[in-house]
């Protein structure tokens, strides 16, 4: 299990770099907007997950009533109400872990990211608009702003657009200390990767905006 594991991060590290390389030489192009090419590339071969993940979302707060009622009909048999719940889950289409798989498959090439720029010479010396060297931390903490607020910001509106009320709210906590966990980790993460993780943050946002909007725009008044 450790060895496929390794052997499929490898092969991870393996293409980034091989990616990026080709975007600096044969593109001729800056290291920094290989990054952001590179974040938006991964984001979109996302795209169809994510779909999958929002629709199934607004499925689950379309049949919140039905859900509360079978809480009520079986609050004292929770044998019975696993039962009914999941049989409701499977007759509306909805499944409260739609939203795993694309953040499970996020985070390996995270630390795809990381590792490639811990001490990659591609990035060494290399700026990018304000950040003078790609390969160490932001020294205006603008990054670290940004991957605060755009987490704090993505993670708010699309609990709120596919969430009840009461679960959103309920979910305000867990989004503070996302927040904090990925300010922290921004200030000690070089530029590079935090460039990266704002990036996708920011076409996050965007994608799920857009999808709300013209695919399931009138799915958020279905549940007050």
């Amino acid at each position: 299990m450790i060895q496929a594991i390794t052997s499929f991060l490898t092969t991870i590290f393996e293409w980034i770099v091989n990616l990026l390389d080709s975007g600096i030489n044969n593109l001729n192009i800056s290291v920094g907007l290989s990054i952001i090419v590179f974040s938006i590339f991964f984001k979109i071969c996302l795209f169809p997950l994510n779909i999958k993940q929002i629709k199934s979302s607004f499925k689950m707060r379309e049949i919140q009533p039905e859900v509360a009622k079978l809480q009520a009909k079986y609050k004292s048999d929770p044998q019975k109400l696993n039962q009914a719940t999941m049989q409701l889950y499977k007759e509306s289409g909805a499944s409260p872990f739609a939203g795993c798989l694309p953040l499970l498959l996020q985070w390996p090439v995270l630390m795809a990211m990381y590792f490639v720029f811990k001490d990659a010479e591609i990035i060494k010396g290399h700026s990018f608009l304000w950040l003078t060297d790609l390969s160490a931390r932001d020294p205006r903490y603008i990054l670290p702003v940004l991957t605060a607020a755009t987490t704090y910001i993505s993670t708010t509106y699309s609990t709120k657009q596919t969430q009840t009320a009461e679960a959103a709210k309920n979910m305000s906590t867990m989004t503070i200390v996302t927040t904090g966990m990925m300010l922290f980790m921004s200030l000690t993460l070089n530029s590079a990767v935090v460039m990266y993780y704002v990036i996708g943050n920011i076409f996050q946002f965007a994608q799920t905006y857009l999808i709300q909007k013209f695919v399931y725009k009138g799915s958020k008044e279905k549940v007050a």
